[in-house]
């Protein structure tokens, strides 16, 4: 059964544009976010001009909707626990383009023109009566509203209930969150790949791992964001994600690092769990048994994220040995040895780093390394400094650049298809004109 990931209910947030910072408080609260390759720090900057809106209320399992009554052109904002309140009007958005698309959604890079501030709007379309997707919903707008700001976790900016469509008996939940110009692991390493394919970027054959995630200081920051967002969520909420994966791990051109998509995590009782959702993929073998788990699930999701980050493949069907269905990767999880870096990377990483990779992927829970444990590695701790902060920063940049790179190409692909489409639809008009003036 497929997980519908959600967020919503504007109850506060806060953004950067440039240097200077730019706080909205809803009723009092902040908030975080969710999913889908994007997130905090814009460089964009448009002049801006005013709106507003207004709200009343009514409810939907769970949630609040406040209907616009007497106002068909705005949309409800959702709440939760009967908390709205929301800045963003979606009618001060300006689309600029797409980011993506997938299950979850379609998400769309906009301007909100009072702030100026650029964000990410992601549109859902749920089914009526469709008890799942808004238990989903609700559960990721309660962890939203409960956990404060940080700098591992993605913002939250609000969320709005659209109009009903009776003909297909669906609602459409629109999110604002923030934009993340570099997007996710996921995609920073598909445009990678683009770019070697295309021959912007030389492959080095002899070179086992993957060039841009090539230096320990890379892979030793995005692990302790990912960590330290998990502690914190645990340390404080009793929270565990449940779906650490490339596409829920985005960065933005000032070096920060978030976790998104929380539409699967839940809070723990007496620090265990029991219930089987998350990216089937990235689970780690007790809860695939059905066992019961704790946060060291989600380290070994970030164990075998670092593995494919290094290769370029995924560490349970990669190089040409892809799984015959889920069943079968399901059971290579359990019942094959645990992943490990081949033998050709280990060679050329520093043993500290090789290790930091084994302890995440130790197939007895137990025997796994804990948040905190791994927190301390030398593998962390010996990048803890200004000097891997500011290469980090300097790496952001350069990968920003090349995503704009591969957004152009696209673009520019996309346009030429366009014009010769058009110029095939007008030489068949031509050629059809010319065959009926003939018959005559």
């Amino acid at each position: 059964m497929k997980q519908l990931s959600l967020g919503g209910g504007c109850l506060g947030g806060s953004a950067h544009t440039g240097s200077e910072e730019l706080r909205h408080e809803c009723n009092g609260n902040k908030l975080i976010v969710e999913d889908m390759a994007l997130a905090v720090g814009s460089d964009e900057h448009i002049e801006p001009h005013s709106g507003s809106g207004s709200a009343s209320a009514s409810s939907m399992s769970g949630l609040s909707i406040h209907d616009h009554a007497g106002d068909a052109a705005k949309p409800a904002t959702l709440a939760v626990d009967g908390h709205s309140g929301c800045n963003y009007d979606l009618r001060d958005l300006v689309q600029l383009g797409k980011l993506g698309s997938g299950n979850s959604g379609t998400v769309m890079k906009v301007l909100h023109v009072p702030s100026s501030r650029v964000i990410a709007k992601k549109t859902i379309v749920i089914e009526q009566n469709n008890a799942i997707v808004k238990q989903q919903i609700y559960r990721e707008l309660t962890i939203m509203r409960s956990v404060a700001e940080h700098r591992n976790i993605v913002e939250f900016y609000g969320a709005h209930n659209l109009s009903s469509d009776s003909i297909n008996g669906s609602n459409d939940v629109v999110i604002l969150m923030e934009y993340m110009n570099c997007g996710s692991l996921d995609t920073i390493t598909r445009t990678y790949k683009s770019l070697q394919r295309r021959g912007i970027l030389a492959a080095n054959r002899s070179y086992p791992v993957q060039e841009w995630f090539s230096k320990p200081v890379i892979i030793s920051r995005i692990a302790y964001s990912v960590l330290n967002g998990l502690s914190y969520l645990y340390e404080n909420y009793k929270i565990i994600h449940r779906d650490i994966k490339p596409s829920n791990v985005l960065i933005n051109s000032k070096g920060r690092i978030k976790l998104c998509d929380f539409g699967v995590s839940r809070k723990l009782n007496n620090s265990i769990a029991d219930t089987f959702v998350g990216t089937s993929t990235y689970m780690s073998p007790e809860r695939i048994q059905g066992n019961k788990y704790t946060t060291k699930g989600d380290v070994w999701s970030l164990g075998l994220m670092l593995i494919e980050l290094l290769t370029g493949e995924f560490p349970l069907g990669g190089h040409n040995d892809t799984p015959d269905g889920i069943l079968d990767l399901l059971q290579r999880i359990v019942n094959e040895p645990a992943p490990k870096l081949p033998s050709s990377v280990i060679k050329v990483l520093p043993p500290d780093m090789v290790n930091f990779i084994d302890l995440c992927c130790v197939k007895v829970e137990k025997d796994r390394g804990s948040l905190q444990e791994l927190l301390k590695h030398p593998f962390i701790v010996r990048f803890r400094t200004k000097e891997s902060t500011d290469a980090f920063k300097l790496w952001t940049k350069d990968i920003r650049r090349w995503m704009q790179e591969e957004r152009n190409y696209k673009k520019e692909t996309s346009e030429h298809s366009m014009l010769l489409k058009k110029q095939h639809n007008t030489n068949d008009t031509r050629h059809s004109r010319h065959m009926t003036s003939s018959l005559k």
